[in-house]
């Protein structure tokens, strides 16, 4: 349960960048929220998450990965 949650939620904080924000958005899912990020860096963060287990699936990474750009790029 909770020991799950606090290891997930160090692995994902162990890939963010200091720019990056992670929260706990609900049940066992988490929102990796990395501004000023481009579509294939965000996709490769995701994929290294696949790798370690922190993602469950690539459909749900799919499902979720949305890159956000900032209006001063």
């Amino acid at each position: 349960g909770d020991a799950v949650l606090v290891e997930a939620a160090r692995r994902l904080r162990d890939r963010c960048r200091t720019t990056d924000l992670l929260a706990r958005v609900g049940g066992e899912e988490f929102a990796w929220l990395m501004p000023e990020t481009c579509g294939m860096d965000a996709w490769q963060a995701a994929e290294r998450g696949l790798v370690t287990g922190i993602v469950p699936s690539r459909a749900a990474m799919l499902a979720r990965l949305t890159t956000l750009h900032s209006q001063n790029t």
